[in-house]
């Protein structure tokens, strides 16, 4: 998912269905360290490793986390809130990437036809309007960025996200 601000809204988001008794909801220590992992994984510029992508699908137009494989390897780790945070991001994005993302968009190859590789697609259909752009148009401000651009001071003011994090510790995710 783009953008760390949609990041910051989801982790608030699921802190907010929390009773108020949970102690990641009451102790900001805890949150800190939350959404701290909740944004580690975009941290780095190859995001293979820290998505925990399938080496398999590398050459795609989009790639979806495996939250299952952080799991795995952090199992033990998981009831600390820097690990249940970098979990949530790698849900979040597998999500968008393989649920929502598909519904609003089309890729197409030279022949029109639904293609999955980068290398091999020309147009990018959206789904609502028709619309044909090239890949570079719809990778741009006007489209696939621009449109989460334009909502993250919406959502900073609505959802009152943090503004100053403090990483306290290394966590040893790598």
């Amino acid at each position: 998912m783009p953008g760390y601000i949609l990041h910051l809204t989801a982790a608030h988001m699921f802190l907010d269905t929390l009773p108020k008794s949970d102690s990641l909801r009451r102790r900001p220590d805890l949150q800190n360290d939350f959404y701290i992992g909740n944004l580690l994984p975009d941290t780095v510029r190859n995001k293979t490793a820290s998505h925990f992508w399938d080496p398999r699908h590398l050459g795609r137009m989009v790639i979806w986390p495996r939250p299952e494989e952080f799991r795995q390897k952090y199992q033990d780790h998981m009831h600390e809130p820097v690990y249940f945070g970098y979990y949530l991001h790698l849900y979040i994005d597998k999500v968008f990437f393989s649920g929502y993302l598909p519904q609003i968009v089309e890729y197409l190859d030279g022949n029109g036809h639904p293609a999955e590789l980068r290398r091999d697609i020309c147009s990018v259909r959206l789904k609502k309007t028709g619309q044909l752009l090239t890949p570079e148009q719809y990778l741009s401000e006007e489209y696939y960025y621009g449109d989460y651009t334009k909502m993250n001071t919406w959502l900073c003011e609505q959802y009152h996200l943090p503004e100053d994090l403090y990483p306290a510790h290394d966590s040893g995710i790598v």
